[in-house]
C-alpha cells in the first residue's frame, strides 16, 4: 500500500468571468497560461502523487496498449 502523501495545493487567484451575462468566480484561471512559472511544478507535483499513489498501474501507464507492438 503506497505511502499517503497530502495533494500538492494549487495556488488560487481569483478571476472574475462573465458567462453568459452570469459573473463567475474563476480561482485557477491562472493555470490556462501554461507559461506561468507556477504552472509546470505544480503540475509535475501532481504527476509525482499520482505515480506514488497508484504503484499498481505503472504496467498499464509504461506498456504499449494491446495489439499494438
Amino acid at each position: 500500500m503506497p505511502e499517503h502523501t497530502e495533494p500538492p495545493i494549487a495556488p488560487t487567484e481569483p478571476m472574475m468571468r462573465s458567462l453568459h451575462g452570469v459573473e463567475i468566480v474563476d480561482d485557477y484561471a491562472w493555470m490556462r497560461d501554461t507559461s506561468d512559472p507556477r504552472f509546470l511544478p505544480y503540475v509535475r507535483a501532481e504527476r509525482a502523487r499520482y505515480d506514488r499513489m497508484t504503484p499498481e498501474c505503472v504496467v498499464c501507464r509504461d506498456s504499449p496498449p494491446p495489439g499494438t507492438d
